[in-house]
């Protein structure tokens, strides 16, 4: 605890290289961001990650990452924590109930896919009292958070992988704390830490297509669009920071940030999958409305994350 304490503490400083270090490239750096969202940029020391797929398990260079997104985790004890609630839950034992569900909400999204399997019950009353707790949680977590996906992706200039990373801890080097060795289940996303000029081929900058209603691609596609920024009051925007994939992409540029109304520019798009639910809210002039389960994406500026 005390060696995490330590590390966040250099969240806001420049990663200053020594003189031994003076040979390593900038590009060789990367940021790392854990789910607390503090950040930190390091050397990875390790050489390969390796990554198990459905075809098989591959070994890639660490140097030819340019980014890893990291799928939910659980520890033993969570998963045991999350059976025990669910079993308590189930039992609907007037001491044990509220228990159950103080627990599961303190999972949170680590409870998630575990609640919804559980709504396929043919107990009636114990399904009742599931979609209880999957309300409130809807309310506490981010639709974001609880669509996180359950693999992992890397991805390098030739390709993308998805699969389960098998590593459990990465060897890292900071100026401050020398080598260090850090938990993947505490990590959110890896990238080159100088991607705020974000690489991509022109010639795939698709036109600005109204909504995405007509795209058909898997969960994590990222696609490229210009757009222009949709006026203030612009209606057909449903979500907050993810978006159902018929919701106007002009209207959700300028909700999420990416651009402002009637900017031009390129917007990265990362396509969602089904989500459970989309909250409405007003966010740079664009009023969102609110709907249930639908298919959703997440729209974001060039270099953002």
């Amino acid at each position: 605890m005390v060696r995490l304490i330590a590390l966040a503490l250099v969240v806001a400083a420049p990663f200053a290289l020594s003189a031994q270090d003076s040979k390593i490239k900038k590009t060789d750096l990367l940021e790392i961001r854990f789910h607390d969202e503090t950040s930190l940029k390091l050397l990875i020391l390790d050489e390969l990650v390796e990554v198990e797929t459905p075809y098989g398990a591959l070994k890639i260079p660490m140097k030819d990452v340019k980014q890893i997104e990291f799928g939910l985790r659980h520890s033993a004890d969570e998963l045991k924590n999350l059976q025990d609630a669910l079993d308590d839950l189930a039992k609907n034992d007037a001491k044990k109930g509220p228990e159950a569900v103080k627990t599961l909400l303190g999972l949170r999204e680590k409870a998630y896919a575990g609640l919804l399997k559980a709504t396929r019950s043919e107990d009636k009353e114990f399904v009742r009292r599931v979609e209880e707790v999957l309300m409130k949680m809807r309310e506490t977590v981010e639709e974001e958070r609880l669509a996180a996906p359950l693999h992992d992706t890397v991805q390098t200039d030739e390709m993308r992988v998805s699969g389960k990373i098998l590593t459990a801890h990465l060897k890292v080097k900071t100026s401050q704390f020398g080598e260090q060795s850090l938990k993947v289940a505490d990590i959110r996303w890896i990238r080159v830490s100088n991607l705020n000029a974000e690489e991509f081929d022109p010639a795939l900058v698709l036109p600005d297509p109204g909504n995405l209603g007509g795209v058909r691609s898997n969960p994590g596609t990222v696609l490229y669009y210009r757009v222009t920024g949709g006026s203030a009051g612009a209606g057909g925007v449903y979500g907050t920071n993810v978006y159902t994939i018929d919701s106007n992409l002009a209207g959700a540029s300028v909700h999420a940030g990416a651009l402002k109304s009637g900017q031009v520019g390129v917007v990265r798009v990362t396509l969602m999958g089904p989500l459970p639910n989309f909250t409405a809210s007003n966010q740079n002039g664009i009023t969102s409305s609110g709907y249930g389960a639908y298919p959703g994406y997440r729209v974001s500026k060039i270099g953002s994350k």
